[in-house]
């Protein structure tokens, strides 16, 4: 083998080697972010501002998809399936981790099935009810949850979400039993609760501050510390 065709061969495998790069370069296609919750929640604000900055970083379009699905199962089970290409992300909160705890078949493992990138946010919350609900307080509405308990409703986004558990969490310290009603997200449940008909709701201030601004959500109470 002459010098000048192991040189043709090396230049060869050199080419098939960038080529082979410049085909797997990373993103050179839109990626999707799954919202496993309705839009207008904390979750959702989160991921399209992430989107945003997303799309002007890598230069490729990044597009948040609102899938809302009971504990957030159906879509997290997707991206679980997903071609682990990093072109299918998933947006989620602590129910990621819970609800494979609570459900029989959660259909993913969260340690196993997906690859962490990185923390977003940490968002307390807010305990608000209604104006029209007659709680002065969060004493006064302890005192009333035990004089009749199951009677006073509690919305919140599915079964092990992040206001499940904080609602759950409260009523062991307080001694009382509350009555969930589960939503899709919190886009609903929060109207629900300014309108009476569910009484009180954990949501993330984010979401909630306009309302309590306005008078359209009374705050009983806040999860942070401070």
């Amino acid at each position: 083998m002459n010098s000048y065709f192991k040189k043709s061969i090396v230049v060869l495998l050199s080419l098939i080697i960038l080529s082979s790069f410049a085909q797997e370069r990373w993103p050179n296609r839109p990626i999707k972010i799954i919202v496993p919750v309705a839009a207008g929640g904390n979750m959702d604000i989160v991921a399209r501002t992430l989107a945003l900055e997303l799309t002007k970083s890598l230069g490729q379009p990044v597009l948040v998809e609102n899938r809302p699905s009971a504990a957030s199962l159906v879509d997290t089970q997707l991206v679980a399936k997903a071609a682990p290409d990093g072109y299918t992300l998933l947006a989620h909160s602590s129910i990621f981790f819970s609800a494979p705890l609570i459900s029989v078949d959660a259909g993913y493992d969260p340690v196993h099935d997906f690859a962490p990138i990185s923390l977003t946010c940490k968002a307390p919350m807010f305990l608000v009810s209604s104006p029209t609900i007659p709680f002065k307080n969060l004493a006064d509405l302890v005192q009333q949850a035990k004089a009749r308990p199951e009677t006073f409703s509690v919305a919140s986004s599915g079964n092990g979400s992040t206001g499940h558990i904080a609602s759950e969490v409260f009523s062991i310290l307080a001694g009382i039993r509350l009555l969930n009603v589960f939503y899709k997200g919190n886009s609903q449940s929060i109207v629900d609760v300014m309108s009476g008909q569910t009484q009180l709701m954990f949501d993330q201030i984010s979401t909630s501050m306009a309302h309590v601004r306005t008078g359209k959500l009374k705050p009983l109470a806040v999860t942070s510390v401070n």
